[in-house]
């Protein structure tokens, strides 16, 4: 018999003991000996109908998830010695459901069957005789006593034998009961124990799904920002190069679709002409991932090839002026949640680039001068498998490039201060794309709250829109090598310090224990605001959740368990984005 049939024969067994021990009690009544018996008949009867209870529910627990209709489950309860108990089928998924413990799951049921053959000796089950007359309707007739003693005289006498064993034989059958709670009770601690494990394992796969759908996202957008920069830095064919800069919008992403916001910046010294200069340029870029570029013609215009510039080019006169004084309201942004979040693929339109003219660009400063106003596509940059179509933006563009570093937000000089829906908004869009862009040459060391910047409105200019981060990064020093960056170590620590401050709302340097230090500069200054970080760690749960706390203990903590690789990937994922994206929806 396999384990799953030996479960269904105790089910059926332990009615047939209590019914035994009910024929006992009209027996004895019969022959008025009931008052012998009673005591030790609703012992017997209680421990017999919980043991019934407590293995019933254990079998419905072990068949309950089982691959069964509603009617198949009902007709194993119903008929417990039926041929459904006999279903390979079944067995197997039962075999499978119990895993590791499926041995040990057989060795109770057959411990438990042979109890319950023990049990049914003490009851007279095994006297098939007996029982038939125990059960006949004379013994529950209570008219003729004397005349039915005289009759079934040898019935009374084997009565009385049992009888007698169940007043006497209380030893043997406690310790059977006794048997019999234990193995209960391990069929119970077995089955919560495997369904325990494996609800944690259906959690962790459905984890790992929904964290890979996210890092597959992520991943495809990171690859796409690495080439992008790349091919941005090898674009400075200009003598100018080294005073270009670019900044990128931080964006938590939810679709694959690689499109990129930037903010291009020039800040030329007095030896270049009126006519070469440009302030900033607002570009878009979107990408084709075509392996024949048979769609766009690759024309490159003289201008370009030669890095000269027509007389008509339009100059801009907008001063980048990137730090203006504070306005004198509230400079916060009202009503978006987490507008940064692409939750919707925007239509990119490669299949008809305007038409087969658009160049592709040699010199990206001649470009940038020569940018149109208008949304079309002004050219775009190649690499071996990849184009980077670049757009002037549809959206209204940008009165001025005057910014304020998220290092003001939290200072005490900005009022009203950041609502904590605005400081996990901005969390999330920051530990989104340092996974985004931590192995690429946008981030060539740790970011801190004077890296990230947010731009005016050009509707109002004094709000500042703090659901669209940026960050700077220049083209003066080449990018470095992204095997050589450890993200688990100075630059997750460093992101566990700015979300650290975008609990609280204010930065580290005003916290206590970092007073009680110097100042500081590079890795002394480092090692002090990690000192004071372990410190306020510790209010993190209180303030804002032991989702939030995890996620920042991860970050200072828990990520130095990890060297890279996609081992790091799947941590910072689980440990860090998705607790602060799970903050940002219980404001929804």
């Amino acid at each position: 018999m396999s384990g799953f049939e030996i479960a269904g024969a105790v089910l059926g067994a332990l009615p047939i003991l209590i019914s035994a021990l009910e024929h006992y009690r009209e027996a004895a009544k019969v022959f008025d000996t009931w008052w012998k018996i009673r005591s030790e008949y609703h012992k017997c009867i209680t421990k017999m109908t919980g043991h019934h209870i407590c293995y019933t529910n254990s079998i419905k627990q072990l068949i309950l998830p089982l691959k069964a209709d509603d009617g198949e489950i009902s007709r194993l309860m119903a008929e417990p010695n039926g041929d459904a108990w006999k279903d390979p089928q079944i067995a197997q998924q039962l075999e499978a459901r119990l895993q590791g413990s499926y041995k040990l799951f057989l060795e109770i049921m057959q411990q438990m069957n042979g109890v319950i053959v023990e049990l049914g000796k003490e009851l007279g089950l095994d006297k098939p005789g007996f029982q038939k007359k125990l059960k006949g309707d004379k013994f529950r007739s209570t008219q003729n006593i004397a005349k039915s003693e005289s009759r079934f005289g040898g019935a009374s006498l084997e009565y009385q034998i049992e009888r007698m064993r169940l007043s006497v034989h209380k030893s043997k059958r406690r310790e059977l009961f006794d048997e019999l709670q234990t193995y209960n009770d391990m069929l119970d601690k077995l089955l919560c124990g495997s369904d325990k494990v494996r609800d944690l394992q259906d959690n962790r796969d459905n984890q790992r799904k929904a964290g890979s759908g996210l890092d597959k996202i992520l991943a495809h957008f990171r690859e796409h920002a690495k080439k992008l920069f790349e091919a941005l830095s090898n674009a400075w064919s200009c003598g100018c190069w080294t005073q270009h800069y670019v900044k990128l919008l931080l964006q938590h992403r939810l679709v694959p679709q690689a499109e990129f916001e930037l903010l291009f910046l020039f800040a030329p010294d007095s030896n270049y002409p009126p006519y070469a200069l440009w302030n900033w340029r607002e570009v878009d870029i979107k990408m084709s991932g075509e392996a024949t570029r048979s769609g766009i013609a690759s024309s490159t215009s003289a201008s370009d090839a030669t890095g000269t510039i027509p007389a008509s080019a339009p100059v801009y006169s907008h001063s980048p002026n990137h730090r203006n004084t504070m306005p004198s309201r509230s400079a916060i942004r009202g009503g978006s949640r987490h507008s940064s979040t692409r939750s919707a693929p925007q239509q990119a339109h490669f299949h008809a680039l305007h038409d087969t003219g658009t160049p592709r660009i040699s010199n990206l400063c001649v470009a940038l001068t020569r940018q149109c106003l208008s949304s079309a596509c002004f050219g775009f940059l190649e690499d071996d498998t990849e184009r980077y179509y670049m757009y002037t933006p549809e959206r209204q563009a940008l009165q001025s490039t005057a910014d304020i570093p998220l290092e003001q937000l939290l200072s005490d000089n900005f009022q009203p201060p950041l609502t904590r829906r605005k400081r996990y908004s901005i969390a999330l869009n920051i530990v989104s794309s340092y996974f985004q862009l931590h192995d690429s040459g946008w981030l060539q060391s740790a970011w801190s709250k004077s890296d990230i910047s947010f731009h005016r409105d050009p509707n109002d200019t004094n709000i500042f829109q703090l659901d669209r981060p940026y960050i700077s990064r220049g083209f003066s020093i080449s990018a470095p090598n992204a095997g050589a960056l450890n993200p688990a170590i100075s630059t997750v620590t460093s992101l566990g310090i700015v979300l650290l401050e975008l609990c609280f709302g204010r930065p580290i340097e005003t916290h206590p224990t970092r007073l009680i230090f110097p100042i500081g500069n590079g890795l002394t200054k480092a090692a002090f605001d990690f000192f004071a970080a372990r410190a306020w760690l510790s209010g993190v749960s209180e303030e804002a959740g032991f989702e939030y706390a995890g996620a920042v203990e991860w970050c200072l903590l828990g990520c130095q368990k990890f060297s890279g690789g996609d081992a790091w990937k799947v941590g910072f994922i689980h440990n860090v984005i998705k607790p602060i994206e799970n903050c940002c929806r219980c404001f929804d």
